[in-house]
């Protein structure tokens, strides 16, 4: 199984909402392809947004927190 995992998806507040994530997440799902599964973390405000461009929520992750 290979994946991408997509870091820090930002959009500055002023332009959330004009489809800039939307196309970033679109543009990069084009050039890893069919083949790759694409992961992300989400900031909890975020969480509502990302099934919205075709992310499932995935109860199998873990994660070791920096300490700084």
């Amino acid at each position: 199984m290979r994946c991408c995992y997509l870091s820090d998806l930002a959009v500055d507040k002023q332009y959330q909402g004009l489809g800039i994530g939307k196309e970033l997440v679109k543009r990069t799902r084009a050039i890893i392809g069919d083949e790759v599964s694409l992961i992300l973390l989400s900031a909890p405000d975020a969480m509502s947004y990302y099934p919205t461009l075709g992310f499932e929520l995935a109860g199998n992750a873990y994660v070791v927190r920096r300490k700084h």
